[in-house]
């Protein structure tokens, strides 16, 4: 049944290699995402059959998208040249007011930073992940590809772990040894429930609940990335 659909989200270029055809991008990212190629003609279809990259010439982009509900809180704020914000927000008023929302708005923009800018983010992200940016959800099977250059505002730090909100995704910073360093990265989707939980993990408490596991309205993708590496899901 069609119907009207509300999406917000980022296109991200992937970066080529050295002398790295269009092709040869897409078999890269599709074997580490264990895609085969089984029914298409090339990797490239195969790639953008999951509907997460697009094409545009020679040029891969991977889409970040968010599928927002009419029920879901959101706000945007610009910050305008004479010092004055713009806002565009939606909400449920059932549970917030306008100025409530607002006001939980610019605490974040006053928290806000890049992500290079925490520790040796940009050395840990080109040097030490699996693949150069790539952050991967706490299963372990799907990530995320990270620049450095996006926004995030930190929700929470002790002496072992920082935790940031970056687009619709909680970034786990493990910190090594020297406190000074990324160690590992994790991530999990950055729902109310999500960020309540991993602010009570970081302040040393006993988390109420358990972490939301697919993000919304994704389960059905998820597990058929899952059946793409397995012949069957055994659950416990």
């Amino acid at each position: 049944m069609s119907g009207i659909q509300i999406h917000k989200g980022k296109l991200v270029l992937v970066q080529k290699r050295e002398n790295e055809l269009l092709e040869d991008r897409c078999k890269r990212i599709c074997r580490a995402m264990m895609i085969g190629i089984e029914g298409y003609d090339d990797y490239t279809s195969a790639l953008q059959s999951i509907g997460e990259y697009i094409v545009v010439g020679d040029d891969l982009y991977r889409v970040h998208d968010k599928d927002i509900d009419v029920y879901d809180r959101e706000t945007v704020l610009n910050k305008n040249n004479d010092g004055s914000y713009s806002y565009f927000t939606h909400f449920y008023d059932g549970g917030t007011n306008l100025t409530e929302t607002l006001e939980e708005e610019m605490e974040r923009e006053k928290r806000k930073m890049l992500l290079r800018d925490i520790l040796d983010m940009p050395d840990y992200l080109q040097n030490r992940c699996y693949c150069p940016g790539e952050i991967y959800e706490l299963n372990g099977f799907f990530y995320d590809v990270y620049s450095g250059e996006e926004e995030c505002y930190k929700i929470g730090e002790n002496e072992d772990v920082i935790a940031v909100i970056c687009g619709n995704q909680i970034l786990y910073i493990y910190k090594s040894d020297d406190k000074n360093t990324v160690k590992d990265i994790t991530r999990v989707d950055a729902t109310k429930n999500n960020i309540t939980i991993i602010k009570q993990i970081i302040a040393h408490k006993k988390p109420k609940g358990k972490l939301d596991r697919f993000k919304d309205n994704n389960t059905e993708q998820a597990l058929e990335h899952l059946m793409s590496m397995a012949d069957a899901i055994i659950v416990d």
